[in-house]
């Protein structure tokens, strides 16, 4: 997870972008959009070993709702999330999403769900991120995605 969302921050932060961190689970953190690198890094870091993954929208929805442009919207996990239908329409409904990025660690039912309920949307994009290569070839699509 660390080092998946490292590199896709890092390629944010490396385009001028600012970066929030939620750690969503047992115990919920969100930093609003910074462009500190080292921040960031150690935003990423923390970690909780109480408890399971649950999402909180309205954490997401308080820090995005004081800004004015559009979002990308990137989510590394192993999707084993309990309440996935309510993250789901979350991330659905946020508004001024530019691109989503569902960044799965693990094959589990999961994540068919999450492919059944996002669809063919343009703008979602649904990998593994299991490999090192894995890595690679993300930060590549996306950044040839986003020269076109």
């Amino acid at each position: 997870h660390i080092v998946g969302a490292t590199a896709l921050s890092n390629a944010y932060l490396a385009n001028g972008a600012r970066v929030a961190v939620y750690s969503f689970g047992s115990n919920d953190h969100l930093t609003n959009p910074i462009k500190d690198r080292k921040a960031v890094h150690g935003e990423l870091r923390r970690y909780s070993t109480s408890g399971g993954t649950t999402f909180n929208p309205k954490f997401l929805e308080n820090v995005l709702r004081q800004y004015h442009g559009e979002f990308d919207i990137s989510v590394i996990s192993d999707m084993d999330i309990s309440n996935i239908d309510s993250f789901v329409k979350a991330v659905l409904n946020i508004p001024k999403t530019h691109r989503i990025h569902l960044l799965y660690t693990g094959n589990n039912g999961h994540v068919g769900h999450l492919r059944q309920t996002f669809g063919n949307k343009e703008n979602v994009a649904i990998l593994p991120l299991i490999s090192g290569s894995d890595i690679e070839k993300i930060i590549m699509g996306e950044l040839k995605k986003s020269v076109r």
